[in-house]
């Protein structure tokens, strides 16, 4: 992650952005951990995903040179 963090740098990005799939406990904390904030939510389009999975939280964490 942290050098994916870096080539957004390079490039001037001001946000990095994730989704997680809002049952995903762990994966959540852990991105919230590493500094991320809860956007928004979204679905999952897919329909061969299950609908228990098909809720998303966008995620954003703003990057040091956009502070």
């Amino acid at each position: 992650m942290d050098r994916a963090f870096r080539i957004a740098d390079q490039l001037e990005k001001e946000v990095f952005w994730l989704g997680v799939i809002d049952t995903n406990t762990a994966a959540i904390a852990f991105y919230e951990k590493a500094g991320f904030r809860r956007h928004s939510m979204t679905r999952v389009g897919y329909p061969k995903f299950r609908e228990e999975l098909k809720g998303m939280w966008r995620m954003e964490k703003k990057l040091p040179g956009s502070l």
